[in-house]
């Protein structure tokens, strides 16, 4: 009888930052981000070259693995992320969006220099 105003501790809590970045997350997620480096490295090495499709085909290939690799593991952590923290869906698809549309730019600026 002494509280009258008792209330669940959690019931306003919102999640911490660190409570909604499960380790699965986080593992898929840094797997994505590594291949896409390993695209993105792979990729500059041919800017410029005059090379052979020849000798180009297998490096195409493993550039065009890397990056279906590093889409799907991106897909998957951002899915379980949702799922986990759905109010902060619009925030990381906003971030995604002007990465996207930074890399974009980026793409076409290095496309027309190297012509």
């Amino acid at each position: 009888m002494g509280n009258s105003s008792s209330t669940t501790a959690g019931a306003n809590c919102k999640p911490s930052a660190m409570s909604i970045w499960s380790p699965g997350v986080i593992i898929i997620l840094l797997i994505g981000i590594f291949t896409f480096i390993s695209s993105f490295v792979s990729t500059s090495k041919f800017l410029g070259s005059k090379d052979d499709w020849v000798h180009i085909q297998a490096q195409v290939t493993k550039i065009v693995f890397y990056t279906i690799v590093g889409t799907v593991c991106f897909t998957i952590a951002m899915l379980l992320f949702y799922t986990q923290f759905p109010e902060g869906s619009m925030y990381v698809s906003l971030i995604i969006s002007c990465v996207a549309l930074g890399l974009g730019y980026c793409a076409l600026a290095i496309a027309a220099i190297s012509r």
